[in-house]
Order: C-alpha cells, then sequence, then structure tokens
C-alpha cells in the first residue's frame, strides 16, 4: 500500500499497531505529529513571503497572523518578508500535503510513536524504535532539503580573485 494519502496513512497506521479499534484515535495521532514536525522542521516548503507592507521597519514581530513593525512608519515604504509557515493539516477531505506526498515516513513514524505511547502495555523497546525511526524521518527531510537548496555540492574558491575588490568577482 502507498503511504500517499490520509485514508491510506490511517490503514497503515492501524496495521503496524495490529489494532482495528483505534479509527478516532488514529486521527490524534495524525495531528499530534503534524503538530510536532511543525514546530521542529524548517524547509523551504514552509517558507512563504509576507505581503508587501508600508513602514521603515527595523525590527518586526508576529502577533496572531499580523505582522507588528516598530518604530511607526514615518513614510509609505515596502518590505518583504519571508518565513515559516505551518503545512496544511490533513484529513478526509484534504487528503494530501508535501509531507505525506515527499516524507510519508515523517506521518507514518510520528504516528507510530505518538500511538504507542498511547497503547498502555506497548513493548518500551517499539515505543523507542518508532521515536527513532522518527526522529530520522525529520533529519533526512532537512538534510534533503538542504542538498536541494545547495544542489549537493561544496563551495569551492577559484584562485585569482582578490576578495578585497569585488569589482573583478
Amino acid at each position: 500500500m502507498a503511504l500517499d494519502s490520509y485514508a491510506n496513512l490511517k490503514t497503515a497506521i492501524a496495521n503496524f499497531l495490529a489494532r482495528d479499534d483505534l479509527t478516532d484515535d488514529i486521527d490524534d495521532f495524525i495531528e499530534l505529529t503534524a503538530a510536532d514536525f511543525n514546530r521542529r522542521l524548517s524547509v523551504r516548503q514552509m517558507e512563504t513571503k509576507g505581503s508587501d507592507t508600508s513602514g521603515q521597519p527595523r525590527a518586526y514581530s508576529i502577533e496572531g497572523t499580523n505582522f507588528r513593525f516598530s518604530p511607526a512608519p514615518d513614510s509609505t515604504y515596502t518590505a518583504r518578508l519571508t518565513y515559516y509557515k505551518a503545512f496544511d493539516a490533513i484529513d478526509s477531505t484534504t487528503t494530501t500535503n508535501h509531507i505525506i506526498t515527499n516524507h510519508p515516513d515523517i506521518y507514518l513514524y510520528g504516528s507510530l510513536y505518538f500511538g504507542s505511547t498511547f497503547l498502555r502495555g506497548m513493548d518500551p523497546q517499539t515505543v523507542t524504535q518508532f521515536k527513532g525511526q522518527y526522529e530520522a524521518a525529520l533529519q533526512q527531510a532537512e538534510i534533503a532539503d538542504a542538498k536541494d537548496k545547495y544542489n549537493g555540492a561544496p563551495l569551492v574558491q577559484r584562485s585569482g580573485i582578490n576578495i578585497n575588490n569585488y569589482d573583478n568577482v
């Protein structure tokens, strides 16, 4: 079975946990996983641009869904902000997002970890195994993002460039 949709993910979690009586609880495991990775991941697919905003900002903060600039604008300026936003949640109506499409193991192992902590009497070694697989999946997503971002190639210094004179670069 492909882990390419919400329904398939729920089936896989039930199969891995060998439980068919956790339908509503599995939704909770998936939500806990999404809340956790949205706090911890920082990948380019989460980056979004703030709308152009007037002001002469030297500092800003985010209050709820609004940007607050300081000091107060004294004229009209344009600002472009880049920030990380959470991935869209998956459920029975929104069945896919970037994570389930490109990193389904994050959802699977995260949900198995949260599910195994919910179930009493689960072998502690299995809980530890699911947690390790979840942590590895998160790390692999960030590594893959960094490789894509920088093309996986090391930076190479060229000879004959005077770094004190930028006009020669």
